[in-house]
């Protein structure tokens, strides 16, 4: 029976995205910092990491169907709570409620405020990960969201028929080439070809023991 504490990622596969999430924001972040510096600017702040984060966070959210690199990583994603996808004011409040320690970080004298916070909110998102059905965090509980087990891939399915037509001169009887009379050969007649194909082909599926019982008949 499938239920809600099923549906739901499990808080392991959680922590292993935001791992990954978060080194990927770092590498981001070196790498504005490395390119500004190369360029003259001291990119290397709070506020330009903020920026990262939320941007990288967000724009995750809102266009690639509620996954980080992560939660692709680990098969999850983040849904509405509804079961619909994110739309964009809830990618907005999940991915700011985690930005606001490090928008703190980056005003003059808000280091010691925005490492408490920082460290409240990190306690508080995995103490709530343990809490099933739904283990939402805290910012799965403002912007209403669930994170769930990606659906699994379906297997390719053959047809269960032959995928062609009585036309197709692969399968059919292909086109003969026009003859010394006929050079105009763009106006024959491709529907009277179809028919004539159509017909071999029904011919074809008749039992060799009622065509010859035809011909005999044909014969008296």
């Amino acid at each position: 029976m499938t239920t809600v504490d099923s549906l739901t990622a499990n808080p392991g596969k959680r922590l292993w995205a935001g791992g990954f999430d978060g080194l990927s924001v770092t590498v981001l972040f070196l790498v504005i910092a490395v390119g500004g510096e190369a360029s003259g600017f001291d990119l290397a702040r709070w506020s330009v990491l903020a920026t990262v984060f939320f941007t990288y966070h967000f724009g995750c959210l809102a266009f690639r169907d509620g996954r980080t690199l992560g939660k692709t990583a680990m098969d999850i994603c983040v849904v509405s709570a509804s079961g619909q996808p994110l739309i964009v004011p809830q990618s907005l409040a999940r991915a700011g409620v985690r930005t606001v320690p490090f928008a703190i970080l980056a005003f003059p004298g808000g280091e010691l405020p925005g490492a408490v916070l920082l460290a409240l909110l990190v306690t508080t998102e995995v103490n709530l990960l343990e809490r099933p059905p739904a283990r939402q965090t805290l910012a799965d509980r403002v912007a209403r969201s669930l994170v769930v087990n990606a659906p699994p891939l379906q297997p390719h399915r053959a047809p269960a028929a032959p995928m062609f037509s009585a036309g197709d001169a692969e399968f059919g009887f292909p086109p003969q080439r026009p003859s010394d009379k006929d050079r105009d050969w763009r106006k024959r007649s491709n529907p009277a070809f179809e028919r004539t194909a159509a017909s071999a082909l029904r011919l074809l599926a008749v039992p060799s023991s009622l065509r010859s019982s035809a011909a005999a008949q044909r014969e008296r």
